[in-house]
């Protein structure tokens, strides 16, 4: 299948030349000034041509924004989260129950935590400072285990798929057919925390959900509610893990689905990528975070 080059702002932005950007998007100023104002990660354009894509990056990267460029192959293939039945708590990290398997949270291993918690629009969001796409990416980073490399656009890197992503193949149909079952079974949570650990196996993705996780394996974290569990795993997370990224830009955000020129963009990815069409939006809002995250 084509691919396509996905613009993804990855806010916070600052100081923006205004003008051109919203130019080089067909927006109104007025309406890109909203657009810049919302606090997560999202999609903004799609290029079937690399170096459109380029070009756009360029100028709004010029114009003083924030953005990625992601080929939408890539973007396919970070790990879907799975439900998290129970969730532990050892000296080595936390593990975690998902009906596909067991998930580690090594202490000493990359971890990328999305918190996320849907409100009205206007709610507020504490915003990450750097991103994997922005800043020099090391081994263990998101975007090099799953295979992207990268080929500068001012000061972006713009990442094209590899041959080889991670050892994460094309699902066969009747896989993509289960998790595409498993996405839409999966109950909508208040507050949770997807939870991206990196091991030996590549990445690997669990949410840990408020109302829907069995807690009482947390031993001395165990806290009385669903939501101070969450709060208590996020601490641990801070304290204890040597490299982990909290991201809290899903945190008490609207996040929508959305047009791109009068397409639906679940249209555009959907050529793409079957599994990426059906994806609820918070779904494709914590991949769009994971991959922007520092």
């Amino acid at each position: 299948m084509p691919e396509q080059y996905l613009i993804v702002s990855n806010p916070p932005h600052g100081s923006i030349v205004l003008q051109p950007a919203a130019d080089s998007l067909g927006l109104a100023v007025a309406d890109f000034r909203m657009k810049t104002n919302f606090p997560a990660p999202e999609i903004w354009s799609a290029h079937s041509d690399l170096s459109s894509a380029q070009q756009q990056a360029r100028t709004l990267l010029e114009s003083g924004l924030r953005v990625a460029l992601i080929p939408a192959t890539v973007l396919g293939r970070v790990p879907p989260a799975h439900p998290a039945e129970t969730v532990s708590f050892g000296e080595d990290g936390f593990s975690i129950v998902t009906s596909t398997g067991v998930i580690k949270v090594e202490k000493t291993e990359r971890t990328v935590v999305i918190v996320c918690e849907t409100m009205a629009p206007e709610g507020r969001v504490t915003q990450s400072k750097k991103s994997f796409l922005t800043d020099k990416v090391d081994k263990r980073g998101p975007l090099d285990s799953l295979g992207a490399f990268a080929g500068g656009v001012a000061g972006v890197a713009a990442y094209t798929a590899a041959d080889k992503l991670d050892e994460i193949r094309d699902e066969t149909k009747e896989d993509l057919r289960k998790q595409i079952g498993a996405i839409g079974e999966t109950p909508p949570a208040s507050l949770s925390l997807d939870i991206y650990s990196y091991s030996a196996n590549g990445w690997q993705c669990a949410r840990v959900s408020a109302q829907q996780t069995d807690f009482s394996g947390l031993g001395t974290l165990k806290q009385p509610t669903g939501r101070a569990n969450i709060q208590s795993i996020l601490e641990s997370c801070r304290k204890d893990c040597d490299d982990a990224c909290i991201d809290e830009r899903l945190m008490k955000v609207s996040y929508r689905t959305t047009t791109l020129g009068g397409v639906a963009l679940s249209k555009i990815l959907g050529n793409v990528s079957q599994l990426l069409a059906v994806l609820p939006p918070m779904d494709l809002a914590s991949r769009l975070a994971f991959m922007t995250s520092k």
